[in-house]
Formats: C-alpha cells, structure tokens, sequence
C-alpha cells in the first residue's frame, strides 16, 4: 500500500507489549483532563478542564497523542506548534506513576519529535515545576536544556523551569537510537483521525536524520 493510501487511513504507534499510541480523540478529553488534574496540576486551580483539552485535539495547529492499553488510557502528550516561527511548544505530558520508566514517555515524546522534524520545526520549549526534579530530569534526558527560570509562573504560586529543545542541533531522538525492549512502530491506524498527524505524516521535509513516516521508534 503506497505512504499516501496508508495516510488516507490514518496510523498509530504499536509500543509492544500492551501499550498503543495513537492521535487523542475527542472521548479522550475527559481522561487527559483528569490525568493532567491529578499528576501535572495538583495544588493549583485547574486549568486543562475536558473544555480546555476538547479544543485542542481537533486544532490544526496542535497534536495530541496518548497512550493506552487494551483497558486505560497509561498516558499523553500534547504540543502546538508555530510553523511560521519553526517552533512548537509541549504543553502537557503525564505517564502512570506504575508505568514511568517504562519507556512510555519517551515514545511519546518520540511521536511530537517526528512530527516536529516533518514540520520543519527547529526549537520546541516547555515548561516544568521548579521543585518537579524528577520531570526536569527526564526533559534533560530528551534533550532539553534549561535557559530561563519563571518566578511565579504557576499562578504565582510556583516558579517554572522554561526547558529548550534545539533540533536542527540534534540529529535524531534518543528514542530513535536506543535498543529497547520496548518498540513502537509506525502502522495503519484504520479511519484515524484526519488533522495534524497525517498532514504531516507524509512530509519528507524533515532534515537530516529525522525519522520516515514509516521508520521504527525505538524507547528505554
């Protein structure tokens, strides 16, 4: 089946064993909502109401990804991206406190990276609780470097680590090196969702090294 007939019916990433990722669909607004209240918001005033995440997954401009099993949802991501400005910016991401270190969130931030390099984005920022060191740390090891530290960003109660991506720096993910036992490849997701994935899916415009539509991630 040629690339664009496989875009036409859209795609997912299988992370072997159990775990699925695959573009947010409406229904998941609820549990991204919930899971980013209760793992990325906790002591703050909610913000990522299922209204909030609802108008982000079908955007033009945003990707929203989750994972899941056969049962649950284990975890998400979500980036908007600037085009013009080749930038992107991650605004969520949570795996299940029983599943970090698993290599689910290195798969998902392996999906925003290629869709990132398919969109000729070069600097892709976010940002992280100050006293989150476990989170900072694990930014650190995609890639991310610190450069600015937000006095009360969290509505002013919390500082925030403003944490940078450059990509035309890196010639690939991690994730897309690393032998693992974990593996998530790039396959027909029938009657996925049309928007930001599969625009992007096909665009072989990526740089240097980025991976192909249909190139195997690879996740510690």
């Amino acid at each position: 089946m040629s690339l664009a007939a496989q875009q036409a019916e859209g795609y997912a990433l299988v992370v072997v064993p159990e775990i699925r990722l695959e573009p947010a669909l409406p229904a998941d607004a609820a549990p991204i909502a919930q899971m980013s209240r209760r793992l990325i918001e906790r002591g703050l005033a909610w913000q990522w109401t299922p209204q909030a995440v609802a108008a982000r997954i079908p955007d033009s401009e945003t990707a929203a990804v989750v994972a899941r099993t056969d049962r649950r949802m284990v975890g998400f991501a979500i980036m908007s991206f600037r085009f013009s400005r080749r930038e992107a910016h991650l605004l969520l991401m949570a795996v299940d406190p029983g599943l970090r270190r698993s290599g689910v969130g290195k798969a998902l931030w392996g999906w925003l990276e290629t869709l990132a390099r398919r969109g000729s984005v070069d600097r892709v920022q976010l940002e992280v609780r100050a006293e989150n060191l476990g989170a900072s740390a694990f930014y650190w090891s995609l890639g991310f470097r610190e450069v600015a530290r937000l006095p009360g960003y969290y509505q002013a109660r919390e500082d925030a680590l403003c944490m940078v991506a450059e990509l035309r720096t890196r010639r690939v993910s991690p994730i897309s090196e690393a032998a693992s036992p974990i593996r998530a490849e790039l396959v027909l997701y029938p009657k996925g969702p049309v928007g930001i994935h599969q625009q992007l899916a096909g665009n072989s415009d990526a740089g240097p090294g980025a991976p192909t539509a249909m190139s195997a991630l690879q996740a510690r």
